[in-house]
C-alpha cells in the first residue's frame, strides 16, 4: 500500500521583539548568539550549531544603538522594524533553464528597484507544492529546491545575499568548474624575452546544455617591447617572468572553464580556482503553498538596484515531481529612524512555533556600560602599561574603582553636575 510522508513545511509566523537592557552604550554581547538565551536555552551552541530552526545571526540579531557607516555619522538602520512598506506583486515562475527543462538559457527572474530612499527589500518566494511520487510504489516523499538571491547596485556586480562565499582549487589548471560556480581565477606564469612586446588575454567560457559557449575576455594586459620607465612588471626592455592572478566574479551560476591567450612570449596556467556560493534551499514536503521571505539589504552604490532570483536545482517536467518555485512579490522597506540615545538593547526575530505560540523569556550575557578609564589601562587583563599621562579612553571595565569614578563624574546619571 502506498505511503505518504507527513508535511514538514509550514509558512511561519515570527516574533519581533525589542529588549532594553540598560544605560548605553555598552560593549555588547560577550560571544554573539551564544550569549543570547531564549527560555534559558542559548540560541547558538559552542560548536556553532543553532538550537532554534530558521535562525540567521546576520538577519535576526541587531544590537542597539546601531553601528554607523564607516567614515560617517550615519547609523546603519536595521530592517527588523520597518516604518514604511510597499509590496509589489511579481508572480513569475523561476526556472533554471529557459525554456524550462531545455538544458540551456537562463530562467532567472530580475526586478529593478528605483527608489533611492529605500533601506532594504523583502523578497517573498512561494513553493506551491514540494513532493515526489514514486511511480512504482505510489509512495509520496519530500524534495529539495536550491536557489539563490542576488543584488546589484548601480554600476556594480551581482552578489549573493546569504550562504557564504569561498574559492576552491580545481583539480587541474584546465579543469571545468562545478555546476553553480560564479567565477574563476587563473594563476598564470608569463615569460617574455628582452625587447619583445607581450599581450595576455584571460577568458572564460560557459557550458550550456552540454555545449561550450564562446570565449569571453574578462581581463587583459599589454606590455610594450621597450620603455624607459619601470613599473610593477620591471623594466619593459628586460627579459622577465611574472605571475598574474586575474579573477572574475559575479557570473551567472553555471559550469565554466578558463584560459590565458598570449601574443609574444609564453604563459602557463599553473593553478585555477572556482568561486562558489553556498546556496539557499527549501527542503521537506508540502502539498499546499509554502511561502518564505528573505531580507535583501541594498548595498552602497545607490539606485537603481537589480535583484535576481536564480534557481539552481534542475527543472523537473515529470508529472510525478512537484517542485516549482515562484517569485511571489517583493516589499520595499524604509526602516524606522529611532536613534535610541543613551540606550543599550537588542532587537530579535525568531519563529513563533519554536515556543508553541508563547513569548519566551530572554536573557543576555553582555559586557556592560562603556565608561572613562585611563588611556594606559587594559580592562580585560586589568593591567597598566607605562606611566599614565592623565588622559582617558572609553571602554568597558569591571574594575570597581573606575565604575565608581564614572558614577562620581558622569553628568547625566551620576554626580558630575554637582562636582566642579
Amino acid at each position: 500500500m502506498p505511503t505518504e510522508a507527513p508535511n514538514t513545511l509550514r509558512s511561519r509566523a515570527r516574533y519581533k521583539i525589542v529588549d532594553i537592557l540598560s544605560e548605553g552604550p555598552i560593549k555588547g554581547l560577550v560571544n554573539g548568539a551564544k550569549s543570547i538565551y531564549l527560555d534559558d536555552t542559548p540560541v547558538q551552541n559552542e560548536d556553532g550549531t543553532f538550537n532554534f530552526p530558521n535562525f540567521d545571526v546576520t538577519r535576526d540579531i541587531q544590537e542597539i544603538p546601531f553601528p554607523v557607516i564607516a567614515g560617517t555619522n550615519k547609523p546603519i538602520y536595521a530592517g527588523l522594524f520597518p516604518n514604511s512598506e510597499n509590496t509589489v506583486n511579481v508572480g513569475v515562475k523561476v526556472t533554471k533553464d529557459s525554456p524550462e527543462g531545455s538544458g540551456g538559457g537562463d530562467g532567472s527572474v530580475t526586478r529593478t528597484i528605483t527608489d533611492a530612499g529605500l533601506d532594504s527589500v523583502r523578497v517573498t518566494l512561494r513553493v506551491p507544492a514540494l513532493a515526489v511520487t514514486n511511480t512504482t510504489t505510489g509512495d509520496v516523499t519530500g524534495g529539495n529546491i536550491q536557489f539563490q538571491i542576488y543584488v546589484k547596485p548601480n554600476g556594480g556586480a551581482f552578489e549573493p545575499i546569504a550562504g557564504g562565499k569561498k574559492w576552491n582549487a580545481l583539480s587541474a589548471p584546465d579543469a571545468e568548474t562545478s555546476d553553480g560556480a560564479m567565477g574563476i581565477i587563473l594563476h598564470t606564469l608569463a615569460t617574455r624575452a628582452a625587447n619583445v612586446a607581450q599581450s595576455i588575454s584571460w577568458q572564460y567560457a560557459k557550458k550550456n546544455g552540454g555545449t561550450w559557449g564562446d570565449w569571453v575576455e574578462y581581463d587583459s594586459i599589454t606590455i610594450p617591447a621597450t620603455s624607459s620607465s619601470s613599473s610593477s612588471y620591471g623594466y619593459y626592455n628586460q627579459p622577465a617572468s611574472d605571475l598574474y592572478t586575474p579573477a572574475v566574479t559575479g557570473l551567472a551560476p553555471g559550469t565554466y572553464k578558463g584560459r590565458a591567450v598570449v601574443s609574444g612570449g609564453s604563459v602557463t596556467v599553473i593553478k585555477a580556482e572556482e568561486y562558489i556560493v553556498n546556496m539557499l534551499n527549501v527542503n521537506g514536503k508540502t502539498v499546499s503553498p509554502y511561502d518564505i521571505s528573505y531580507n535583501v539589504p541594498l548595498p552602497e552604490g545607490g539606485a537603481p538596484w537589480d535583484i535576481k532570483v536564480v534557481r539552481l536545482t534542475s527543472d523537473n517536467t515529470a508529472s510525478n515531481v512537484q517542485d516549482d518555485l515562484y517569485w511571489l512579490s517583493y516589499t520595499e522597506i524604509i526602516n524606522n529612524r529611532f536613534s535610541w540615545p543613551n540606550i543599550a538593547g537588542m532587537q530579535l526575530t525568531f519563529d513563533a512555533e519554536s515556543f508553541g505560540g508563547n513569548v519566551p523569556a530572554r536573557s543576555y550575557d553582555v559586557m556592560g556600560l562603556m565608561v572613562q578609564i585611563p588611556s594606559n589601562y587594559d580592562p580585560y587583563n586589568r593591567l597598566y602599561t607605562g606611566t599614565w599621562d592623565g588622559t582617558f579612553k572609553t571602554d568597558w571595565t569591571d574594575n570597581p574603582a573606575w565604575i565608581f569614578y564614572d558614577l562620581l563624574t558622569n553628568k547625566r546619571y551620576g554626580l558630575g553636575s554637582n562636582i566642579d
